[in-house]
């Protein structure tokens, strides 16, 4: 008697699997008792084999097989080989094709990972009977292959929360978020962020993903796990880019910035996007890369017609009260909502090996050809490609591509730069 109650023999595999593995079952098999077996057989699809039964089942069970005799016990050792089979094909499949394509492109080679690595795991919100210890299997199984990709030195844990946006604000940060834009934490998606943390005086990354994603890893849903799947690799990138410039620039992520520092407060609206393109480009053939194609592209049509229709609000509220304060962090923080999810979009298709302009006759090509923007397209495109494919940087580095964040407001004659003292000034004609 396996502990997964039901076997099934999934079209795509052709094997046996736990049922709720399968996502188009062609046989189901289920223990009675002993010596029965009801089996159910799709219309038109062929009775599996059951001649070795009791081991197809021992390892289809996740912790418990349950023998008939002594003479099965050496089933036991066969015990979660097919949960792991099943999710080491997952995360190495996408993975070989990652890396092949990253290889191909420069942007950086695969890692030596320490010997051992057990990430954090909280689950707040779950109800007393639900069981999430297939969670934690899969979690680690997928961080274990991760490591010799990604630097996860610096991963404070993982949540799983059924409260996401309550969670999100309780979250311990141990620094001054009113000094630094990293208050704001990096939206991956829907219901999965990554929030900056500092531990025993080390910058980290604390994962914060909705109870859903979690459930989806080991439900039925092959497309739903894949989505999970896609998530937590996105959440393991850019730990591994904060990682990155913190041993490039040490304390460059947490520095409180004056705002008489016209550079480095422009650069605000770059940082996330540049973790932005670099999470999208490692995740984006880890599984439903249509699907995150479709949600990046719509996401930024929605952002450009919001974003400008902030900055014209703005520029008119400008006309009549004259204060430049109010106006320049009312188009800075439009510009950086469109650099963000432009980022995503270009990262993702960047990763999946296709041209940064989505394609002609699309909702995203057209709304960023009706604002002129086809040319900052491709330019911003190539300066996030070129800025990861370099071994280190400089605070110029950064600083240079503050050029976005004006390109963004030149239509509405709103022009950002730098007084002889060094303060920013505003201009809007």
């Amino acid at each position: 008697m396996p502990d997964c109650i039901a076997l099934g023999i999934d079209e795509g595999d052709g094997g046996f699997l736990p049922y709720i593995m399968t996502s188009k079952v062609t046989s189901v098999v289920m223990p009675l008792t002993s010596e029965k077996l009801l089996v159910g057989v799709r219309e038109g699809c062929a009775a599996p084999d059951l001649s070795d039964f009791n081991r197809e089942a021992s390892e289809c069970s996740d912790e418990l097989f349950i023998a008939s005799t002594a003479n099965h016990t050496d089933l036991g050792r066969n015990i979660g080989k097919r949960w792991k089979d099943k999710v080491d094909s997952l995360i190495q499949g996408a993975f070989e094709s990652l890396k092949s394509y990253q290889h191909q492109n420069n942007i950086e080679p695969v890692i030596t990972a320490p010997t051992t690595f057990t990430p954090q795991l909280t689950f707040i919100g779950w109800l007393g009977e639900e069981d999430f210890t297939p969670v934690v299997g899969t979690v680690q199984a997928i961080v274990e292959k991760l490591r010799r990709r990604f630097d996860l030195k610096r991963l404070d844990g993982i949540t799983f929360t059924a409260e996401f946006c309550q969670t999100l604000t309780e979250i311990e940060r141990d620094f001054d978020t009113t000094m630094t834009p990293e208050r704001t934490p990096d939206h991956i998606a829907q219901g999965a962020s990554a929030v900056l943390v500092i531990r025993e005086g080390e910058l980290k990354v604390r994962l914060v993903l909705n109870k859903a994603y979690a459930l989806s890893l080991v439900g039925e849903n092959m497309l739903d796990a894949s989505v999970a799947l896609h998530l937590i690799v996105a959440g393991l990138s850019l730990t591994h880019a904060v990682d990155q410039f913190e041993n490039t620039l040490p304390g460059f992520l947490l520095e409180p910035v004056s705002v008489e520092d016209h550079d480095a407060v422009l650069h605000f609206a770059l940082r996330k996007a540049l973790r932005a393109y670099r999470s999208a480009y490692d995740s984006a053939e880890f599984g439903a890369e249509d699907l995150f194609e479709q949600e990046f592209s719509d996401c930024l049509v929605r952002v450009i017609d919001l974003a400008y229709s902030h900055i014209a609000q703005a520029k008119a509220a400008h006309a009549a009260d004259s204060d430049h304060p109010k106006l320049f962090h009312a188009v800075h923080s439009a510009a950086t909502d469109i650099l963000i999810e432009a980022a995503k979009l270009i990262g993702h298709l960047h990763g999946t090996g296709k041209p940064a302009l989505p394609a002609p006759e699309t909702t995203v090509a057209d709304a960023i050809t009706a604002r002129e923007l086809a040319g900052w397209f491709h330019a911003f495109a190539y300066d996030l490609q070129r800025f990861w494919q370099k071994e280190t940087w400089m605070p110029e580095d950064l600083y240079a591509l503050n050029i976005h964040v004006e390109r963004l407001l030149w239509p509405y004659r709103i022009f950002l730069y730098p007084a002889d003292n060094g303060e920013g000034m505003i201009l809007s004609l």
